[in-house]
């Protein structure tokens, strides 16, 4: 399998993930995937999702005082 050279250039946004003040990561996003974009401007918190919850449609859901509540 051939990998292909990085494009710094290519169409895509950069983002930094920030811990305790501190980069920690750095992602590129291509701009073709605009709800990802709009996702990763909007200064997400991620959480892992617990066993029971992983495969679930999340859409809708909401996240409270450190847990998952499904809409209703």
């Amino acid at each position: 399998m051939e990998h292909k050279q990085f494009d710094p250039n290519a169409p895509m946004r950069w983002y930094a993930f920030i811990v305790d003040g501190e980069v920690t990561w750095v992602q590129t996003v291509s701009l073709e995937l605009e709800y990802l974009n709009a996702v990763m401007s909007s200064d997400p918190k991620i959480v892992e999702l617990p066993d029971a919850l992983k495969g679930t449609n999340m859409y809708g859901w909401a996240y409270e005082n450190g847990e998952f509540k499904a809409p209703q």
